[in-house]
Protein backbone atom coordinates (compact mmCIF):
# COMPACT_ATOMS: atom_id res chain seq x y z
CA UNK A 1 0.00 0.00 0.00
CA UNK A 2 1.67 3.26 -1.14
CA UNK A 3 1.47 5.90 1.26
CA UNK A 4 0.20 9.15 0.57
CA UNK A 5 0.24 12.40 1.89
CA UNK A 6 -3.12 14.12 0.33
CA UNK A 7 -4.90 10.49 1.24
CA UNK A 8 -3.86 10.56 5.30
CA UNK A 9 -5.14 14.20 4.71
CA UNK A 10 -8.62 13.41 3.67
CA UNK A 11 -8.97 10.39 5.91
CA UNK A 12 -8.26 12.46 8.34
CA UNK A 13 -10.87 15.11 7.31
CA UNK A 14 -13.42 12.14 6.67
CA UNK A 15 -12.79 10.38 10.25
CA UNK A 16 -13.22 14.08 12.38
CA UNK A 17 -16.25 15.69 10.19
CA UNK A 18 -18.95 13.17 10.92
CA UNK A 19 -21.05 13.36 7.71
CA UNK A 20 -24.64 12.94 8.24
CA UNK A 21 -26.25 9.80 5.30
CA UNK A 22 -27.60 12.45 3.25
CA UNK A 23 -24.57 14.74 2.98
CA UNK A 24 -22.02 14.66 0.24
CA UNK A 25 -18.57 15.23 1.69
CA UNK A 26 -16.49 18.29 0.91
CA UNK A 27 -13.16 18.34 1.58
CA UNK A 28 -10.03 20.24 0.19
CA UNK A 29 -6.52 18.64 -0.52
CA UNK A 30 -3.60 20.81 -1.18
CA UNK A 31 -1.63 17.93 -3.37
CA UNK A 32 -1.69 19.25 -6.98
CA UNK A 33 -1.31 15.55 -8.25
CA UNK A 34 -4.47 14.64 -6.69
CA UNK A 35 -7.93 14.41 -8.24
CA UNK A 36 -11.15 14.61 -6.72
CA UNK A 37 -14.40 13.08 -8.28
CA UNK A 38 -17.16 16.48 -8.16
CA UNK A 39 -14.00 18.86 -6.93
CA UNK A 40 -13.40 19.94 -10.37
CA UNK A 41 -10.85 23.37 -10.91
CA UNK A 42 -10.03 25.22 -14.08
CA UNK A 43 -6.28 22.83 -14.00
CA UNK A 44 -7.84 19.49 -12.92
CA UNK A 45 -9.84 16.90 -13.94
CA UNK A 46 -13.64 17.17 -15.46
CA UNK A 47 -16.28 15.07 -13.36
CA UNK A 48 -19.14 13.52 -15.07
CA UNK A 49 -21.97 11.27 -13.64
CA UNK A 50 -23.60 8.42 -16.02
CA UNK A 51 -26.47 6.69 -14.88
CA UNK A 52 -26.92 2.32 -15.97
CA UNK A 53 -29.66 1.78 -17.75
CA UNK A 54 -30.31 -1.61 -16.21
CA UNK A 55 -29.36 -1.30 -12.96
CA UNK A 56 -30.27 2.66 -12.25
CA UNK A 57 -26.58 2.68 -10.42
CA UNK A 58 -24.15 5.42 -10.68
CA UNK A 59 -20.88 5.52 -12.79
CA UNK A 60 -18.60 8.55 -11.79
CA UNK A 61 -16.26 9.13 -14.33
CA UNK A 62 -12.94 11.39 -13.83
CA UNK A 63 -11.09 12.97 -17.39
CA UNK A 64 -7.76 14.62 -17.63
CA UNK A 65 -5.11 14.78 -20.15
CA UNK A 66 -6.14 12.03 -21.90
CA UNK A 67 -6.89 9.89 -19.29
CA UNK A 68 -10.30 9.04 -18.49
CA UNK A 69 -11.19 6.79 -14.90
CA UNK A 70 -14.60 5.94 -14.18
CA UNK A 71 -15.60 3.81 -10.42
CA UNK A 72 -18.49 1.33 -10.29
CA UNK A 73 -19.24 0.40 -6.90
CA UNK A 74 -21.68 -1.96 -5.46
CA UNK A 75 -22.41 -3.49 -1.35
CA UNK A 76 -23.87 -7.22 -0.10
CA UNK A 77 -24.21 -9.50 2.85
CA UNK A 78 -23.68 -12.97 2.43
CA UNK A 79 -25.28 -15.39 4.20
CA UNK A 80 -24.43 -16.59 7.34
CA UNK A 81 -21.68 -14.19 7.62
CA UNK A 82 -21.15 -10.85 9.91
CA UNK A 83 -20.70 -7.71 8.08
CA UNK A 84 -20.65 -6.21 4.49
CA UNK A 85 -18.65 -6.63 1.77
CA UNK A 86 -18.17 -3.73 -0.28
CA UNK A 87 -16.62 -3.96 -3.65
CA UNK A 88 -15.90 -1.68 -6.69
CA UNK A 89 -14.69 -1.54 -10.60
CA UNK A 90 -12.42 0.83 -11.94
CA UNK A 91 -12.45 1.24 -15.50
CA UNK A 92 -8.78 3.41 -17.11
CA UNK A 93 -9.16 4.41 -20.41
CA UNK A 94 -5.60 5.55 -22.29
CA UNK A 95 -6.03 7.78 -24.88
CA UNK A 96 -2.19 9.17 -24.62
CA UNK A 97 0.31 8.12 -26.56
CA UNK A 98 2.40 6.69 -22.80
CA UNK A 99 2.18 3.84 -21.35
CA UNK A 100 0.91 4.24 -17.50
CA UNK A 101 1.91 2.32 -14.28
CA UNK A 102 -1.74 1.96 -12.08
CA UNK A 103 -1.07 1.56 -8.60
CA UNK A 104 -3.85 0.80 -5.61
CA UNK A 105 -3.68 3.77 -3.51
CA UNK A 106 -5.79 3.48 -0.56
CA UNK A 107 -9.76 2.57 0.54
CA UNK A 108 -11.56 3.91 3.78
CA UNK A 109 -14.57 3.98 5.34
CA UNK A 110 -16.17 6.54 7.22
CA UNK A 111 -12.28 7.49 7.53
CA UNK A 112 -10.43 4.38 8.55
CA UNK A 113 -8.17 2.52 6.63
CA UNK A 114 -9.57 -0.66 5.04
CA UNK A 115 -7.26 -3.43 3.97
CA UNK A 116 -8.01 -5.00 0.58
CA UNK A 117 -8.69 -9.02 0.52
CA UNK A 118 -7.39 -10.87 -1.43
CA UNK A 119 -9.51 -12.93 -4.59
CA UNK A 120 -9.73 -16.55 -5.69
CA UNK A 121 -12.42 -18.64 -7.52
CA UNK A 122 -13.37 -21.68 -5.79
CA UNK A 123 -15.27 -22.80 -8.86
CA UNK A 124 -11.96 -21.53 -11.57
CA UNK A 125 -11.24 -26.12 -11.03
CA UNK A 126 -14.60 -27.80 -10.96
CA UNK A 127 -13.11 -30.99 -9.71
CA UNK A 128 -11.41 -29.91 -6.69
CA UNK A 129 -13.35 -29.15 -3.40
CA UNK A 130 -14.21 -24.98 -2.89
CA UNK A 131 -11.65 -23.54 -1.17
CA UNK A 132 -13.32 -21.36 1.68
CA UNK A 133 -12.50 -18.03 2.03
CA UNK A 134 -10.08 -16.73 5.23
CA UNK A 135 -10.00 -13.19 7.15
CA UNK A 136 -7.62 -11.73 4.68
CA UNK A 137 -9.79 -13.70 1.44
CA UNK A 138 -12.85 -13.90 -0.52
CA UNK A 139 -14.08 -16.18 -3.16
CA UNK A 140 -15.19 -14.19 -5.70
CA UNK A 141 -17.62 -17.23 -7.20
CA UNK A 142 -19.98 -16.21 -4.31
CA UNK A 143 -19.99 -12.73 -4.44
CA UNK A 144 -23.34 -11.44 -6.05
CA UNK A 145 -21.65 -7.97 -7.54
CA UNK A 146 -19.56 -10.26 -9.78
CA UNK A 147 -21.63 -13.29 -10.58
CA UNK A 148 -24.56 -10.73 -11.90
CA UNK A 149 -21.69 -9.07 -14.30
CA UNK A 150 -22.24 -6.09 -12.05
CA UNK A 151 -18.72 -5.76 -11.39
CA UNK A 152 -15.59 -7.43 -13.65
CA UNK A 153 -13.29 -10.03 -12.24
CA UNK A 154 -10.85 -9.57 -14.12
CA UNK A 155 -7.77 -8.27 -12.80
CA UNK A 156 -7.46 -7.13 -8.59
CA UNK A 157 -5.68 -5.10 -6.34
CA UNK A 158 -3.67 -6.65 -4.60
CA UNK A 159 -2.09 -7.93 -7.20
CA UNK A 160 -0.78 -11.74 -7.33
CA UNK A 161 3.39 -10.83 -6.31
CA UNK A 162 3.80 -13.07 -9.93
CA UNK A 163 1.75 -10.68 -12.24
CA UNK A 164 4.22 -7.50 -11.39
CA UNK A 165 2.90 -3.83 -12.28
CA UNK A 166 -0.10 -3.20 -13.91
CA UNK A 167 -0.18 -1.06 -17.01
CA UNK A 168 -2.53 0.67 -19.26
CA UNK A 169 -0.79 0.67 -22.33
CA UNK A 170 -0.85 4.05 -24.86
CA UNK A 171 -4.70 3.72 -26.63
CA UNK A 172 -6.29 0.90 -24.60
CA UNK A 173 -7.61 0.58 -21.25
CA UNK A 174 -7.43 -1.50 -18.43
CA UNK A 175 -10.16 -2.65 -15.80
CA UNK A 176 -9.14 -3.61 -12.24
CA UNK A 177 -11.90 -4.58 -9.37
CA UNK A 178 -11.44 -4.61 -5.39
CA UNK A 179 -13.08 -6.08 -2.28
CA UNK A 180 -13.16 -4.70 1.08
CA UNK A 181 -15.14 -6.30 4.15
CA UNK A 182 -16.77 -4.02 5.96
CA UNK A 183 -14.81 -3.72 9.61
CA UNK A 184 -18.48 -1.53 11.24
CA UNK A 185 -20.66 -3.46 13.63
CA UNK A 186 -24.46 -2.21 12.45
CA UNK A 187 -22.90 -0.62 9.43
CA UNK A 188 -26.56 -1.04 7.88
CA UNK A 189 -29.72 1.44 8.17
CA UNK A 190 -33.05 0.73 6.87
CA UNK A 191 -35.48 2.52 6.11
CA UNK A 192 -38.28 2.75 3.06
CA UNK A 193 -35.97 3.04 0.72
CA UNK A 194 -33.83 0.23 1.72
CA UNK A 195 -31.26 -1.28 3.72
CA UNK A 196 -27.90 0.70 2.60
CA UNK A 197 -24.60 1.07 4.13
CA UNK A 198 -24.10 4.91 6.10
CA UNK A 199 -21.55 6.77 6.46
CA UNK A 200 -18.94 7.31 3.36
CA UNK A 201 -16.57 4.78 1.14
CA UNK A 202 -13.65 6.52 -0.48
CA UNK A 203 -10.50 5.38 -2.66
CA UNK A 204 -7.72 6.56 -4.69
CA UNK A 205 -6.20 5.05 -7.44
CA UNK A 206 -2.94 6.02 -9.12
CA UNK A 207 -2.51 6.07 -13.02
CA UNK A 208 0.99 7.46 -13.83
CA UNK A 209 1.92 10.52 -11.80
CA UNK A 210 -2.17 11.30 -10.85
CA UNK A 211 -4.28 10.46 -8.09
CA UNK A 212 -7.89 10.01 -8.66
CA UNK A 213 -10.39 9.53 -5.93
CA UNK A 214 -13.89 8.77 -5.73
CA UNK A 215 -15.95 9.56 -2.46
CA UNK A 216 -19.52 7.70 -2.21
CA UNK A 217 -21.86 8.16 0.29
CA UNK A 218 -23.32 4.62 1.20
CA UNK A 219 -26.53 5.57 0.12
CA UNK A 220 -25.22 5.34 -3.43
CA UNK A 221 -23.86 2.29 -3.29
CA UNK A 222 -25.68 -0.53 -5.52
CA UNK A 223 -27.53 -3.55 -3.65
CA UNK A 224 -25.75 -6.38 -5.24
CA UNK A 225 -28.10 -8.98 -3.27
CA UNK A 226 -30.66 -7.84 -5.23
CA UNK A 227 -29.27 -8.75 -8.46
CA UNK A 228 -29.46 -12.50 -7.67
Amino acid sequence: MRPACFFRLFTVILATYGFAQDQVPIFKTEAKSAFVWGQDVPSGAVSSLVKDALTGSEILKLRHAGIEVSSRIGFEKRQGQTGEFVAYTTTIVNTSNENLAVKYGETTIDGHIVTPLSVFSGISKPHRKRVHSGANSVDIATLYCFSSGFLTDGNFFPLPEQSGTLTVEARSSVIVSTVIKDPRYYSILCSQDGCLPKGTVAYSIQVGTHDFIFIRPGRTLADCGKMK
